[in-house]
Protein backbone atom coordinates (compact mmCIF):
# COMPACT_ATOMS: atom_id res chain seq x y z
CA UNK A 1 0.00 0.00 0.00
CA UNK A 2 1.23 3.35 -0.95
CA UNK A 3 2.19 5.81 1.77
CA UNK A 4 0.26 9.25 1.22
CA UNK A 5 2.52 11.92 0.73
CA UNK A 6 3.48 14.34 3.36
CA UNK A 7 1.91 17.64 2.70
CA UNK A 8 4.82 19.45 3.62
CA UNK A 9 7.12 18.04 1.23
CA UNK A 10 4.18 19.02 -1.27
CA UNK A 11 4.18 22.28 -0.13
CA UNK A 12 8.09 22.45 -0.90
CA UNK A 13 7.81 20.97 -3.76
CA UNK A 14 5.81 23.53 -5.41
CA UNK A 15 7.88 26.38 -3.63
CA UNK A 16 10.94 24.75 -5.20
CA UNK A 17 9.52 24.53 -9.09
CA UNK A 18 8.13 28.15 -8.43
CA UNK A 19 11.93 29.49 -7.31
CA UNK A 20 13.47 27.17 -10.46
CA UNK A 21 10.84 28.70 -12.94
CA UNK A 22 11.77 32.69 -11.66
CA UNK A 23 15.28 31.78 -11.65
CA UNK A 24 15.77 30.95 -15.01
CA UNK A 25 13.56 33.87 -16.19
CA UNK A 26 15.19 36.64 -17.28
CA UNK A 27 12.52 40.02 -17.71
CA UNK A 28 12.17 39.16 -21.49
CA UNK A 29 10.44 35.75 -20.67
CA UNK A 30 7.27 37.17 -19.24
CA UNK A 31 5.32 34.24 -20.36
CA UNK A 32 7.23 31.84 -17.42
CA UNK A 33 6.45 34.58 -14.75
CA UNK A 34 2.61 33.24 -14.86
CA UNK A 35 3.31 29.90 -13.75
CA UNK A 36 6.40 30.83 -11.48
CA UNK A 37 3.18 32.80 -9.04
CA UNK A 38 1.06 29.95 -9.60
CA UNK A 39 3.62 27.57 -7.83
CA UNK A 40 4.64 30.45 -5.16
CA UNK A 41 0.75 31.02 -4.28
CA UNK A 42 0.07 27.19 -4.49
CA UNK A 43 3.01 26.63 -1.97
CA UNK A 44 1.79 29.45 0.13
CA UNK A 45 -1.88 28.62 0.30
CA UNK A 46 -0.85 24.65 1.40
CA UNK A 47 1.28 26.43 4.16
CA UNK A 48 -1.37 28.49 5.84
CA UNK A 49 -4.21 25.59 5.25
CA UNK A 50 -1.62 23.40 6.93
CA UNK A 51 -1.02 25.79 9.22
CA UNK A 52 -4.11 26.89 10.52
CA UNK A 53 -5.02 22.89 10.94
CA UNK A 54 -2.23 22.68 13.89
CA UNK A 55 -2.78 26.19 15.26
CA UNK A 56 -6.79 26.42 15.49
CA UNK A 57 -7.62 22.85 15.43
CA UNK A 58 -11.35 23.82 15.39
CA UNK A 59 -10.74 24.74 11.75
CA UNK A 60 -9.46 21.68 10.76
CA UNK A 61 -12.00 20.13 8.81
CA UNK A 62 -13.11 23.87 6.95
CA UNK A 63 -9.27 25.00 5.99
CA UNK A 64 -8.27 21.31 4.94
CA UNK A 65 -11.22 21.42 2.89
CA UNK A 66 -10.37 23.59 -0.38
CA UNK A 67 -14.01 22.95 -1.77
CA UNK A 68 -15.33 25.03 1.33
CA UNK A 69 -12.70 27.81 1.90
CA UNK A 70 -11.01 30.36 -0.49
CA UNK A 71 -8.99 33.07 0.22
CA UNK A 72 -12.07 35.21 0.62
CA UNK A 73 -11.87 32.57 3.94
CA UNK A 74 -8.50 31.71 4.43
CA UNK A 75 -7.08 35.76 4.95
CA UNK A 76 -8.89 36.61 8.02
CA UNK A 77 -8.05 33.13 9.38
CA UNK A 78 -4.71 34.00 8.96
CA UNK A 79 -4.54 37.23 10.35
CA UNK A 80 -6.24 36.20 13.61
CA UNK A 81 -4.48 33.12 13.64
CA UNK A 82 -1.11 33.20 12.07
CA UNK A 83 -0.33 37.24 12.51
CA UNK A 84 -0.47 37.78 8.77
CA UNK A 85 -0.51 41.75 8.51
CA UNK A 86 -2.92 43.88 6.37
CA UNK A 87 -0.04 44.32 4.30
CA UNK A 88 0.38 40.50 3.83
CA UNK A 89 -3.15 40.60 3.23
CA UNK A 90 -3.10 43.14 0.25
CA UNK A 91 -0.15 41.60 -1.11
CA UNK A 92 -1.34 37.67 -1.14
CA UNK A 93 -5.03 39.09 -2.78
CA UNK A 94 -3.18 41.20 -5.69
CA UNK A 95 -1.14 37.78 -6.03
CA UNK A 96 -4.42 35.61 -6.07
CA UNK A 97 -6.15 38.36 -8.45
CA UNK A 98 -2.78 37.85 -11.16
CA UNK A 99 -3.24 34.17 -10.76
CA UNK A 100 -6.71 34.35 -11.50
CA UNK A 101 -6.08 36.42 -14.72
CA UNK A 102 -2.95 33.70 -15.76
CA UNK A 103 -5.72 31.05 -15.31
CA UNK A 104 -8.32 32.38 -17.64
CA UNK A 105 -5.23 33.03 -20.13
CA UNK A 106 -3.97 36.15 -19.42
CA UNK A 107 -0.77 37.42 -18.43
CA UNK A 108 1.12 38.48 -15.42
CA UNK A 109 1.11 42.21 -15.86
CA UNK A 110 3.60 43.22 -12.89
CA UNK A 111 7.38 43.41 -13.24
CA UNK A 112 9.60 40.79 -12.17
CA UNK A 113 11.25 42.41 -9.48
CA UNK A 114 7.16 42.81 -7.86
CA UNK A 115 7.04 39.04 -8.34
CA UNK A 116 10.62 38.50 -6.80
CA UNK A 117 9.38 40.56 -3.58
CA UNK A 118 6.21 38.05 -3.78
CA UNK A 119 8.71 34.77 -3.61
CA UNK A 120 10.66 36.08 -0.64
CA UNK A 121 7.46 36.59 1.34
CA UNK A 122 6.43 33.01 0.44
CA UNK A 123 9.61 31.38 1.18
CA UNK A 124 10.05 33.17 4.64
CA UNK A 125 6.67 31.93 5.45
CA UNK A 126 6.75 28.65 3.92
CA UNK A 127 10.43 27.95 5.51
CA UNK A 128 9.47 29.28 9.16
CA UNK A 129 9.00 26.00 11.52
CA UNK A 130 5.88 25.09 12.48
CA UNK A 131 5.66 24.10 16.70
CA UNK A 132 4.17 20.78 15.13
CA UNK A 133 6.95 19.77 13.13
CA UNK A 134 10.52 20.62 12.72
CA UNK A 135 11.34 21.84 8.98
CA UNK A 136 14.89 22.24 9.53
CA UNK A 137 15.60 19.59 6.92
CA UNK A 138 13.84 21.84 4.19
CA UNK A 139 16.22 24.75 4.54
CA UNK A 140 18.36 25.62 1.49
CA UNK A 141 18.24 22.71 -0.30
CA UNK A 142 14.74 22.61 -0.60
CA UNK A 143 14.59 26.20 -1.91
CA UNK A 144 17.65 25.91 -4.32
CA UNK A 145 18.64 29.93 -5.33
CA UNK A 146 17.40 31.73 -8.06
CA UNK A 147 20.74 33.02 -9.18
CA UNK A 148 21.58 30.02 -10.25
CA UNK A 149 24.75 29.80 -7.33
CA UNK A 150 25.15 27.49 -4.91
CA UNK A 151 22.65 27.37 -1.77
CA UNK A 152 24.07 29.97 0.45
CA UNK A 153 22.61 31.74 3.39
CA UNK A 154 21.53 35.08 1.47
CA UNK A 155 21.32 33.40 -2.03
CA UNK A 156 17.65 31.63 -2.27
CA UNK A 157 16.38 34.35 -4.27
CA UNK A 158 17.54 38.04 -5.62
CA UNK A 159 17.85 40.27 -3.32
CA UNK A 160 15.50 43.64 -4.15
CA UNK A 161 17.51 46.98 -5.48
CA UNK A 162 19.12 48.99 -2.53
CA UNK A 163 16.68 52.12 -1.73
CA UNK A 164 19.08 54.80 -1.66
CA UNK A 165 18.52 58.03 -1.15
CA UNK A 166 18.70 60.71 -3.79
CA UNK A 167 21.34 63.48 -3.62
CA UNK A 168 18.64 66.19 -3.09
CA UNK A 169 17.70 64.57 0.19
CA UNK A 170 21.55 64.63 1.89
CA UNK A 171 21.28 65.90 4.97
CA UNK A 172 24.82 68.10 4.20
CA UNK A 173 23.09 69.38 1.50
CA UNK A 174 19.66 70.25 3.26
CA UNK A 175 22.04 72.50 5.93
CA UNK A 176 23.39 74.11 3.27
CA UNK A 177 20.75 74.53 1.93
CA UNK A 178 19.72 75.80 4.96
CA UNK A 179 22.80 78.45 5.53
CA UNK A 180 21.92 80.07 2.30
CA UNK A 181 18.42 80.44 3.18
CA UNK A 182 19.25 82.43 6.44
CA UNK A 183 22.04 84.59 4.55
CA UNK A 184 19.45 85.57 1.86
CA UNK A 185 17.03 86.34 4.74
CA UNK A 186 19.13 88.21 6.37
CA UNK A 187 20.20 90.55 3.46
CA UNK A 188 16.93 91.05 3.16
CA UNK A 189 16.16 92.13 6.44
CA UNK A 190 19.25 94.43 6.51
CA UNK A 191 18.27 96.59 2.98
CA UNK A 192 16.09 98.45 4.81
CA UNK A 193 18.68 99.99 6.90
CA UNK A 194 21.43 100.30 4.80
CA UNK A 195 21.48 103.73 4.31
CA UNK A 196 21.44 103.96 8.05
CA UNK A 197 23.99 101.94 8.30
CA UNK A 198 26.46 103.77 5.71
CA UNK A 199 25.63 107.13 7.36
CA UNK A 200 26.85 105.65 10.60
CA UNK A 201 29.81 104.67 9.05
CA UNK A 202 30.85 107.65 7.06
CA UNK A 203 29.99 109.39 10.38
CA UNK A 204 32.54 107.43 12.39
CA UNK A 205 35.33 107.57 9.66
CA UNK A 206 34.77 111.41 9.87
CA UNK A 207 35.09 111.64 13.40
CA UNK A 208 38.54 109.70 13.38
CA UNK A 209 39.93 111.96 10.41
CA UNK A 210 39.10 115.28 12.51
CA UNK A 211 40.52 113.61 15.79
CA UNK A 212 43.56 112.99 13.60
CA UNK A 213 44.05 116.49 12.49
CA UNK A 214 42.95 118.34 15.76
CA UNK A 215 45.81 116.24 17.44
CA UNK A 216 48.42 116.91 14.48
CA UNK A 217 47.61 120.72 14.53
CA UNK A 218 48.75 123.20 17.23
CA UNK A 219 44.97 125.27 18.40
CA UNK A 220 46.10 128.78 17.69
CA UNK A 221 45.74 131.23 21.16
CA UNK A 222 42.76 132.63 21.46
CA UNK A 223 43.03 136.27 21.14
CA UNK A 224 42.05 138.54 18.32
CA UNK A 225 45.48 139.12 17.04
CA UNK A 226 47.37 135.67 17.63
CA UNK A 227 43.96 133.87 16.00
CA UNK A 228 44.17 135.83 12.66
CA UNK A 229 44.08 134.19 9.76
CA UNK A 230 44.95 135.98 6.70
CA UNK A 231 42.66 135.83 3.89
CA UNK A 232 43.97 136.38 0.22
CA UNK A 233 41.10 138.92 0.04
CA UNK A 234 42.41 142.41 0.90
CA UNK A 235 38.95 143.57 1.41
CA UNK A 236 38.51 141.26 4.96
CA UNK A 237 40.71 139.05 7.44
CA UNK A 238 39.19 136.30 9.05
CA UNK A 239 40.42 136.07 13.18
CA UNK A 240 38.82 133.78 15.20
CA UNK A 241 37.14 135.07 18.65
CA UNK A 242 35.96 133.62 21.75
CA UNK A 243 32.27 133.96 22.15
CA UNK A 244 30.16 132.49 24.51
CA UNK A 245 26.41 133.31 23.26
CA UNK A 246 23.17 131.64 24.82
CA UNK A 247 21.69 131.39 21.56
CA UNK A 248 23.76 129.10 20.38
CA UNK A 249 22.39 125.69 22.27
CA UNK A 250 21.46 122.78 20.48
CA UNK A 251 22.63 124.46 17.05
CA UNK A 252 24.48 122.43 14.07
CA UNK A 253 27.25 123.88 12.11
CA UNK A 254 24.82 124.52 9.94
CA UNK A 255 22.47 126.44 11.73
CA UNK A 256 25.13 128.54 13.45
CA UNK A 257 26.38 129.60 9.79
CA UNK A 258 22.99 130.71 8.20
CA UNK A 259 21.97 132.68 11.62
CA UNK A 260 25.01 134.04 12.87
CA UNK A 261 28.44 133.83 10.57
CA UNK A 262 27.16 133.65 6.82
CA UNK A 263 26.75 137.71 6.74
CA UNK A 264 29.41 138.47 9.39
CA UNK A 265 32.24 136.90 7.07
CA UNK A 266 30.39 137.24 4.19
CA UNK A 267 33.11 139.59 2.60
CA UNK A 268 36.30 137.25 2.94
CA UNK A 269 34.46 134.99 0.79
CA UNK A 270 34.58 131.56 3.47
CA UNK A 271 32.47 128.77 2.06
CA UNK A 272 29.98 126.92 4.64
CA UNK A 273 31.82 123.62 3.85
CA UNK A 274 35.36 125.94 4.75
CA UNK A 275 33.71 127.23 8.10
CA UNK A 276 32.05 123.67 9.12
CA UNK A 277 35.92 121.98 9.07
CA UNK A 278 37.73 125.12 10.46
CA UNK A 279 35.11 125.56 13.49
CA UNK A 280 36.22 121.84 14.32
CA UNK A 281 39.77 122.88 14.07
CA UNK A 282 39.42 125.79 16.63
CA UNK A 283 36.62 124.01 18.11
CA UNK A 284 37.61 120.12 19.12
CA UNK A 285 34.89 120.06 22.04
CA UNK A 286 32.40 119.85 18.97
CA UNK A 287 33.32 116.27 18.18
CA UNK A 288 32.52 114.92 21.55
CA UNK A 289 29.68 117.05 21.18
CA UNK A 290 28.28 115.09 17.69
CA UNK A 291 29.13 118.58 16.09
CA UNK A 292 26.43 120.50 17.28
CA UNK A 293 26.93 123.67 20.18
CA UNK A 294 26.17 123.89 23.54
CA UNK A 295 24.51 126.06 25.78
CA UNK A 296 26.87 127.97 28.43
CA UNK A 297 30.24 126.85 26.40
CA UNK A 298 32.74 129.01 25.06
CA UNK A 299 33.29 129.05 20.96
CA UNK A 300 35.99 130.28 18.87
CA UNK A 301 33.85 131.76 16.05
CA UNK A 302 35.29 133.93 12.90
CA UNK A 303 34.72 137.06 12.66
CA UNK A 304 35.82 139.23 9.61
CA UNK A 305 38.53 142.03 10.61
Amino acid sequence: MNAQPDPYDEMQKRLREGLRILREASEEDRHRFGPALIKLHGALEDFIRLELSQKAPHLRLEVEDAGRTSWKDLLPYAKQYLEFSESDASMISEADRQCQQVARGGTYTKSRADLVRYAEFVQRRCNASSPLRDTTHLGQAATPPISGQRPGPAAAIPSTPEVRTPWYGSTWLMVAYSAILIVIFCIIGFIPYSETFMDAIQKTFQRLSLQSISAETPLAAASPTSAAVGDTKPACVIIWVEHQPDDLGKKSRATVWEQKISDEVKASGMSPREFYELVVEHNPQLIQDDYEFKKGKKYLLPECQ
